[in-house]
């Protein structure tokens, strides 16, 4: 391919026809890789810079790249930000035969003398609870949006109505393309109602919205900045970390709107009465210590000899608690957030994760050191040093 670089620098952040520019010699002119763009922000305290990048023929485009962000931010008072790396199709390769990789090409001596020197104490498990917002029913014949590609981060959306409501709680929905669906959950649809969502209304940055398409398509994204007329610049969660200027409405909360009123109600006696039972049902008497004077909810406290609790309410809807104990087990941290839960059934568990404590940069359990791991060879394992 034929070398050469094309810089795009520009202080105003609402022109996009630079990148539009670049992008076109990334995916029309050149096409084939290496036709690198990237998109590099500059940010100093007085003042900011855009800077577009178009490369060709350099295979060495990364190392290059971070070569001249470390060079700015040393040279000058800017600091830099790379916000996207594109590069063209990937050229064919006749007669490729991949290698195969295994534990035993990787040197594993150093791994395994850091895995030699852990010394778990105990057993940690971080719950997150949240009170869940009580889903409105919907109408026969109600515009909706139907998450057809369900997933936490690059799902998509698509316009339907409703048809009916099912005993169990479901739906039958016929999307804007007469294709009609059965017994669809609720939590996979979200209302359209113009009271509910107006278009006049703001969106920060941050928020996770829906994003429409000229196809119709709703995408789940975020907002990056509001800009000067009223349009924003979104990121597009589609795997590609596409980011678009849109009209407002085009966007949407991707959360319908919380009535507060219909939120279950949690307070500081409910959580304190809801510890202090489940701990009385597993058999542990512990000294328990209330502080109000942070932020609008509490910190709760319990420890005993062989543990510890530290909860922490945001005095809204969110509860986080990190449990320690000296015994390892998975089964206590089970039974206890079994029994909290029917104490406090306005909560739900939004989050269960456990991990070992100790010294020695700990990642395993005592359990899980009694035995080689397999990814350490016979050879590294018996090397003697002095």
């Amino acid at each position: 391919a034929e070398h050469y670089v094309i810089l795009a620098p520009t202080s105003d952040p609402n022109t996009s026809w630079r990148k539009n520019l670049l992008e076109r010699f990334r995916t029309d002119i050149v096409k084939f890789s290496p036709a690198h763009t990237s998109d590099i922000f500059f940010n100093s305290t007085t003042s900011s810079l855009n800077l577009g990048v178009f490369s060709s023929g350099d295979d060495t485009f990364y190392s290059h790249l971070a070569k001249v962000v470390e060079t700015v931010e040393k040279e000058t008072e800017f600091m830099a930000e790379v916000r996207s790396v594109k590069d063209g199709i990937m050229n064919y390769t006749p007669d490729l035969e991949p290698s195969i990789v295994t534990d035993s090409d990787y040197n594993s001596f150093f791994a395994y003398e850091q895995w030699k020197t852990q010394h778990p104490f105990g057993h940690q498990t971080v719950f997150q609870f949240g009170v869940i917002t009580p889903q409105t029913p919907l109408s026969p014949e109600e515009k909706v949006l139907v998450n057809v590609d369900v997933n936490a981060m690059t799902g998509s959306w698509y316009p339907a109505q409703v048809i009916e409501r099912n005993d169990d709680g479901t739906y039958n929905i016929i999307y804007d393309d007469s294709e009609e669906e059965e017994s669809f959950s609720r939590k996979l649809i979200r209302k359209l109602s113009p009271d509910i969502d107006s278009s006049a209304s703001l969106l920060g940055v941050g928020d996770r919205v829906l994003i429409n398409d000229e196809y119709l398509w709703w995408h789940q994204g975020s907002v990056l900045e509001m800009l000067a007329d009223d349009t924003y610049k979104v990121q597009i969660y589609d795997g590609e970390g596409t980011i678009s200027i849109v009209e407002r409405y085009d966007l949407m909360p991707q959360q319908e709107t919380v009535n507060n009123n219909r939120l279950p109600r949690i307070s500081i006696p409910t959580l304190k009465k809801g510890l202090v039972s489940t701990l009385a049902e597993m058999g542990i008497a512990g000294v328990v210590n209330i502080h109000v004077d942070i932020g609008d909810g509490c910190i709760i406290t319990v420890f005993w000899s062989q543990g510890s609790i530290i909860l922490s309410w945001d005095g809204w809807t969110n509860v986080e608690m990190n449990l320690y104990t000296d015994t390892e087990s998975s089964n206590i941290s089970k039974l206890f957030e079994n029994l909290f839960l029917e104490r406090v059934p306005s909560l739900t568990l939004f989050l269960h994760d456990e991990q070992p404590r100790g010294i020695g940069r700990v990642v395993n359990f005592n359990s899980e050191l009694q035995s080689r791991p397999h990814w350490a060879s016979y050879a590294d394992t018996n090397i003697v040093t002095s």
